[in-house]
């Protein structure tokens, strides 16, 4: 019944979706109604009323145990508690999916390094998104790659000797041929591109 809703709100229909949504929501039996309820709380949300989105969010977080609906839910709640900063209830909301074990706990912990990095505290940020990496977020590997980014190739050759510059390569590969290859130095890089072919 839900389907209704959705056609209703692509209709525009907003009143009649919502309507829709909670008829669903009441027809289905207990612990079975997350997938309706998760359709009302997005569409309260894109109409405004967050507080209203947020208690159906937390509903089905507490009632529900269709497949998929909790983790939807705690996801939901813990981006919309980013993006009001609020520390306090994202932490509550961390531990209560840690307690239930939802599998979305994880996503308040991102949410709440979010908020700390945009505060400038980035110990607080980095402590958060390491704690998530741990607890089994689902992107974690992207955390981890902002976490630490791989060192920026520099565009210039640092104490590259010019005979082993890859911008002087076709001078080098002349020399090479008249004379052999120059005494190689006692630590080659990875910029050195005449010694590393060798």
């Amino acid at each position: 019944m839900f389907w209704i809703g959705l056609l209703l709100e692509r209709a525009g229909d907003g009143d009649g979706a919502k309507a829709a949504y909670q008829r669903a929501a009441d027809a289905a039996p207990a612990g079975r109604r997350g997938t309706a309820l998760w359709h009302l709380a997005g569409m309260l949300h894109k109409r405004g009323d967050t507080a209203a989105a947020k208690a159906v969010w937390q509903q089905i977080i507490d009632t529900e145990t269709d497949e998929g609906s909790p983790e939807m839910a705690l996801s939901s709640l813990a981006r919309q508690l980013g993006s009001e900063g609020d520390l306090d209830s994202l932490r509550a909301a961390y531990q209560a999916g840690i307690a239930s074990g939802n599998p979305s706990a994880p996503d308040a912990l991102v949410e709440i390094g979010n908020v700390l990095r945009d505060r400038g505290d980035l110990d607080g940020w980095r402590e958060a998104w390491q704690q998530a990496i741990g607890a089994g977020y689902r992107f974690g590997d992207q955390l981890l790659e902002e976490l630490s980014p791989p060192a920026e190739d520099d565009d210039e050759p640092a104490d590259v000797p010019a005979g082993f510059d890859p911008r002087n390569m076709a001078r080098t590969d002349i020399a090479v041929l008249e004379h052999g290859l120059p005494p190689l130095p006692e630590v080659l890089t990875r910029h050195m591109a005449v010694p590393m072919a060798y």
